[in-house]
């Protein structure tokens, strides 16, 4: 669901809340003037738009806020203003008057100018763009051209929430693998959460994955700041970092979530699942299984056994080619495959003295 129109608003440059401000101000001087002081006051706010870029970009913005207060300055003005001095009045009475009356209209202005820095407020804290992005088992979204200019691919298996603000970019990686592509933007850095931490950066390429284990961060272009609990590191093309969340299963008091250290990637894994491979580089087994589940109407089962699931694997295999990947696994790890019917099954070939391996 999109909250406004983000044909033309969804890259507009933010202008700073002091000259908005100014310019709702000046229009309302501008606007509520008498007919002598009417063409000062559209002389000087001619002359202030004139200073800058960013001046008329305030006007205009200050124009579409004021234009969609209505007649609420004359309005207000109209409902504030005391009756019209009366000539059979005591001359200092009806001065007092006069007086009463041209505060009252200025008030009113006032409030309408803050009314309108007030919409303008609420305006800016509205969503340009908000929605989510899926993909079944099997699916792939090669990418999808974002209002900012961003880009977003998403592998098999996956879902991102995204909005657009006028001052930040925000996308939450559900679950899955997501490749970003981010559009520079300083005014507007994109943030990226997951369960486990966030990514932040300002423009990059970069991908970020949650197959239930580690979130893993690999960047491909450009820099990516990570951040998970108290701990933080940054990323440059050609490095991965993990994130681990702290669940149920930690028992330690205290427990933080955990930042892994920073390591070498290869940039073409980022995107290498865009066209049906998988690559693994010193990556437990349960989220390679995991990965490769994400395209198989029949998953992989791996027994319920911690050492058989932390076994580490490395290579890039086929994504359409399960067989391969699984039927390998003897060969290189002390594990055994059973094939049934539907799908194949992995359990530990050493396992302790009355441990079948996992069941």
């Amino acid at each position: 669901m999109t909250a406004v129109d983000v044909s033309d608003a969804a890259g507009a440059t933010p202008v700073p809340e002091a000259l908005l401000e100014r310019a709702l101000t000046l229009l309302a001087r501008r606007d509520g003037a008498d007919a002598a002081g009417r063409d000062k006051a559209a002389s000087q706010l001619r002359r202030w738009s004139e200073a800058g870029a960013e001046h008329r970009r305030a006007l205009q913005q200050a124009e579409q806020l004021w234009g969609g207060l209505g007649n609420l300055a004359a309005a207000s003005r109209d409902a504030i203003s005391l009756p019209a001095a009366d000539d059979r009045l005591p001359p200092a009475r009806a001065d007092r008057r006069r007086a009463l009356s041209r505060l009252g209209g200025g008030t009113a202005l006032g409030l309408a100018a803050l009314a309108g820095l007030g919409l303008w407020r609420w305006h800016g804290e509205q969503a340009l763009f908000d929605r989510r992005f899926a993909t079944g088992i099997g699916q792939l979204m090669p990418g999808v051209t974002l209002p900012d200019g961003s880009t977003l691919a998403l592998d098999a298996d996956s879902a991102v929430e995204l909005s657009l603000w006028r001052n930040r970019r925000e996308a939450r990686l559900l679950h899955g693998r997501a490749l970003f592509t981010v559009a520079s933007d300083a005014g507007r850095p994109f943030t990226v959460f997951t369960r486990a931490g966030e990514v932040r950066v300002v423009g990059t390429r970069f991908s970020v994955s949650d197959r239930g284990g580690a979130v893993r961060v690999l960047v491909a272009e450009g820099r990516v700041q990570v951040r998970s609990g108290p701990e933080q590191a940054l990323l440059r093309a050609g490095q991965q970092i993990e994130l681990r969340s702290v669940d149920a299963s930690d028992t330690e008091p205290g427990a933080q979530p955990w930042l892994g250290p920073v390591r070498p990637a290869s940039v073409e894994d980022a995107a290498a699942w865009r066209s049906g491979w998988l690559s693994f580089n010193d990556t437990p087994l349960a989220e390679a299984v995991a990965a490769f589940n994400a395209y198989l109407q029949h998953p992989i089962e791996l027994a319920e056994h911690p050492r058989l699931r932390a076994l580490r694997v490395s290579g890039g295999f086929d994504a359409r080619a399960p067989k391969i990947f699984v039927e390998s696994l003897p060969a290189v790890l002390p594990v055994r495959v059973e094939r049934g019917p539907l799908h194949y099954r992995v359990k530990l070939t050493n396992a302790g003295r009355g441990d079948s391996g996992g069941r």
